[in-house]
Order: C-alpha cells, then sequence, then structure tokens
C-alpha cells in the first residue's frame, strides 16, 4: 500500500501536522493549546475516516479468486460436469467458497459504520468544544474571531492528516520487515561463484532426453477429486507420446 501515491499522501500528511501546529502557535498559543488537547480525538477521526475508504477489496480478493476460478472451470469443463451430474457438485464448491467471505464481510460492514459515523461525529464535536472556548477567550481579550477561526482551522487539519499518517504505520512495519527479509538474501553468501571462470561443462553427447516421471500425484484447484494418483511413466528419447483422454482427466 505504499508503493505509488500512498507514499506521497503519507507523507503531505506528516508535513501538514509539523506545519499546522506551528503556524497555530503563532497566532495564538492559548487557543493552539486548547486545540492540542483535543488533537488525538481529531487525529483518531482521521484514521477512522481512513479505515472506513480502507473499503473491502484488498482483504477478500483471494476468497473472489478462488471462486471465480471454480465458475470458470466448471464452465469451460461443462459437459463433462455435465456428464458426472456433477451440477451440484460444482455450486456446492461456489457456494462453500463465497461462505467464509461473505460473513466476514458482514460482520466487516458493522466495523466499518462505526468507523465512518465516528469519522463525522468526532470532528463535530470537537469543532463545537473550539467554538465554545475560542468564545470564551475573545470574550477575555484573550484573541480576537480572525486568529481563533484560523487556529481552529490549522489544528483540525493537522489532527486529521496525522491521524491519516498514522493509519499507514502498520504498511511501513510490513515494508520494513520485507525489506530486511529481500537485504538478507541479498548479503547471504552463495556456495557457487557464478563469476568464476573455472570449472567444466557437460558434453552434449552425454546428455540423454529419456523422460520418467515416478507416483505423480495431482488434483485440480478447487475440486476434492484426485486426479492422478501414483502415475508412472517413463517417455524414451527420441520417441513421441501421446497423452489422450477426456477434458479434466490429469493430462
Amino acid at each position: 500500500n505504499l508503493v505509488g501515491s500512498q507514499l506521497a499522501v503519507t507523507l503531505q500528511s506528516f508535513f501538514c501536522l509539523v506545519v499546522g501546529v506551528a503556524m497555530s502557535f503563532y497566532f495564538s498559543w492559548r487557543m493552539s493549546l486548547v486545540m492540542l488537547a483535543m488533537t488525538p480525538l481529531f487525529m483518531l477521526g482521521g484514521v477512522a475516516e481512513a479505515e472506513f475508504a480502507q473499503g473491502f477489496d484488498s482483504e477478500y480478493e483471494e476468497a473472489y479468486k478462488e471462486a471465480g476460478a471454480i465458475v470458470a472451470e466448471g464452465i469451460s469443463n461443462i459437459r463433462t460436469v455435465y456428464s458426472f451430474c456433477a451440477e451440484e457438485k460444482v455450486l456446492q464448491l461456489y457456494r462453500e467458497a463465497l461462505d467464509k467471505p461473505t460473513k466476514s464481510r458482514l460482520r466487516r460492514a458493522h466495523k466499518v459504520g462505526f468507523f465512518f459515523g465516528s469519522s463525522q461525529f468526532i470532528p463535530n464535536m470537537m469543532f463545537g468544544v473550539a467554538f465554545y472556548v475560542g468564545a470564551v477567550f475573545i470574550k477575555r481579550g484573550y484573541v480576537d474571531f480572525k486568529d481563533m477561526f484560523t487556529v481552529i482551522m490549522l489544528i483540525s487539519f493537522a489532527g486529521m492528516g496525522g491521524g491519516q499518517a498514522a493509519a499507514s504505520a502498520p504498511d511501513f512495519k510490513v515494508a520494513q520487515k520485507g525489506a530486511k527479509n529481500v537485504f538478507t538474501l541479498l548479503d547471504s553468501p552463495c556456495s557457487l561463484d557464478p563469476f568464476n571462470p573455472e570449472g567444466s561443462t557437460l558434453p552434449l553427447e552425454s546428455i540423454k532426453g529419456n523422460l520418467e516421471f515416478k507416483n505423480v500425484t495431482f488434483s485440480y484447484a478447487g475440486r476434492a477429486l484426485v486426479v492422478l494418483n501414483g502415475l508412472d511413466l517413463s517417455i524414451e528419447e527420441s520417441k513421441t507420446t501421446a497423452l489422450v483422454g477426456p477434458s479434466g482427466c490429469g493430462k
């Protein structure tokens, strides 16, 4: 998720937080302190909004791919499915593939609804508190209306930006772990030196084209049936071997 525009959005949110806080103290330090006390709630609203905007797609992509593969396989081999009266079996496999993401998605819908409600409620609640405190400060002569309004806008947008930046923290952890694994692999010593000119090669005349398979087991994705079970096959050099059979037999 950090590849592309997401990294730019995260950096933008971080600098929005820093610059917003610095400018707010320039206009009114009293109002800035009041707003900073409420900044965690603004950041919570930003996290809630980012969680809501994330949506469902990435979490259930693999489940839908599996279900789509079952449908595609059943349609492409419809003659075989029909000849074995396996229509209900294919439908049952499709239902089972969709059952888990459907239940999980219904549970997530309540979570997303809560985050959406929070993202709408928290900023409005904090604006009400900020304007009330600002009115008191104006009455006492600590700040004028223009500076009060400027500070509220600066801190609120800074808090939302900080929340959106914090929402990307898990992706930074995953990226850091992935980068560590990549560099560990690149730095690991290799027993073979590909740049060493010494050594010998096998003469072409010693290479034979005989192929032999022993005890091969195979089944298609999305099927419980084992198509090949303990297959032994020998193919001699310079001979043509034909694999013949209906669709779905494991050729």
